[in-house]
């Protein structure tokens, strides 16, 4: 994503997390790592980077009786793909966002990694760049 001819978020690691317990019917877990810009996130120090921390948490992680639980992401994935187009109903489109951690980046930059049950293509850069954007002020939450 691009605001101004700068990068605003880019995708640095997908990976699949081993499962503590395994169990064949439990669900597993991926990580993916996005890297934002630090003036973005409103700075480097650990209390910025509680506080973005927080509102991504806020705005993304949707928690009924204290966990997460699944919701429709079509919003947030690459329709351009010729196989199929995500859409509210489809239950392709479900995901369950669990956990989001911020830690300080290489470069000026700060890494954000979501721990979903899976991801949608393009959905963690999508979701993360909605998420700069209310915490940055520029689309009301």
């Amino acid at each position: 994503e691009a605001l101004d001819g700068r990068v605003v978020v880019r995708v640095l690691r997908r990976a699949p997390l081993p499962a503590r317990d395994f169990r064949p019917a439990a669900p597993s877990a991926v990580r993916i790592e996005v890297a934002v810009p630090e003036e973005l996130a409103g700075g480097g120090d650990q209390a910025a980077l509680r506080a973005f921390r927080d509102a991504l948490t806020r705005l993304l992680v949707a928690r009924a009786d204290k966990g997460a639980f699944s919701r429709s992401w079509h919003a947030f994935c690459d329709d351009g793909l010729p196989s199929r187009s995500c859409c509210p109903g489809d239950g392709a489109s479900l995901c369950r966002l669990r956990k989001i951690n911020v830690k300080p980046g290489p470069d000026g930059f700060v890494v954000v990694a979501l721990t979903a049950d899976r991801f949608l293509r393009g959905m963690a850069r999508r979701a993360v760049a909605l998420a700069v954007a209310v915490h940055r002020g520029w689309v009301p939450s």
